[in-house]
């Protein structure tokens, strides 16, 4: 493929990589490239309503909260999905990039693991206590059988950065108390 045709994104990342190559007598830094899945997480900013999120935190709210509006079959819920990771992690990951020399050069993925949206329903349906709202239950344990279709090396960022992630409890716990909060 012609380079000219490629996405502007992958022009953008290789354009990156391509200017440190070509300067790297006159920089004293080194570039790192945190590369993560679908990021979920409360929000901290100020948006006016579930409508003014991103992509995939807006999926992410309405299929934990109502993935039958949104369109996803049980069958769905337990062979669709992705890798994930919490914005909160993604911030510590380039927090612990710029902290440790051994990240220079890298390209690191950042990823707590795959999913089906199934294992979120059954962990936001398992929290202790129980959330205050009822939640689909979907087919509980059906996301276990699945293959997953991508899964994420992450052991870079563990074995460079360090880096620990919350778990899918975690999160579920933060983003349900940010959304009562919200009274959304």
């Amino acid at each position: 493929m012609d380079g000219r045709a490629a996405p502007n994104i992958a022009k953008y990342h290789a354009t990156a990589w391509e200017f440190v190559e070509k300067h790297k007598g006159e920089i004293s830094w080194s570039l790192v490239a945190i590369n993560p899945p679908l990021v979920f997480c409360p929000v901290i900013h100020p948006v006016a309503d579930i409508s003014s999120l991103n992509t995939s935190e807006t999926d992410f709210i309405a299929t934990v909260l109502t993935p039958y509006a949104g369109g996803k079959t049980d069958d769905a819920l337990a062979s669709q999905g992705f890798c994930w990771i919490d914005v909160r992690n993604l911030a510590d990951a380039h927090r612990l990039a710029l902290e440790n020399a051994d990240a220079g050069g890298q390209r690191i993925i950042v990823s707590a693991e795959a999913y089906f949206w199934q294992d979120w329903l059954d962990a936001a349906n398992s929290l202790s206590p129980p959330p205050d709202r009822p939640l689909p239950k979907g087919r509980p344990g059906a996301g276990k059988s699945a293959v997953h279709q991508i899964q994420y090396d992450a052991r870079k960022a563990q074995r460079i950065l360090g880096l620990k992630y919350r778990t899918k409890e975690e999160t579920l716990r933060d983003v349900l108390e940010d959304l009562k909060v919200k009274g959304w």
